[in-house]
């Protein structure tokens, strides 16, 4: 039995559906990285308000790695601002995951 021939109508399906296949996995990795991203921010949200709690920070993970601080009125607005950048960063990510084929604008630079 022969095979059908290859018309250009027929290579055109061809390489939409190898397009929408590629595309899928593309925006299938893109979905996850954000998700991580925003998983991320959120851990660290939750640290941050372990903190202010306990009033202290354990190991801080905010670029201080291994050096304890305390919470307390001075490092207040530092803390403050930690929890907005990555409150809206998480936010962010999670938007960015319902939609994975838009760009998303750098990150704002780290509180100093």
């Amino acid at each position: 039995m022969r095979l059908p021939r290859m018309t250009t109508r027929r290579w055109m399906i061809a390489v939409c559906g190898l397009a929408v296949t590629l595309g899928t996995e593309r925006t299938a990795q893109r979905w996850d990285a954000y998700r991580q991203r925003a998983e991320g921010h959120e851990a660290t949200l939750r640290t941050l308000a372990s903190v202010r709690q306990r009033g202290r920070y354990p190991y801080c993970s905010l670029g201080f790695k291994g050096i304890p601080l305390l919470y307390n009125a001075e490092t207040a607005s530092f803390h403050a601002e930690c929890v907005s950048r990555h409150t809206h960063l998480a936010r962010k990510y999670r938007f960015a995951m319902l939609t994975p084929w838009l760009s998303v604008e750098p990150d704002p630079p780290l509180p100093k």
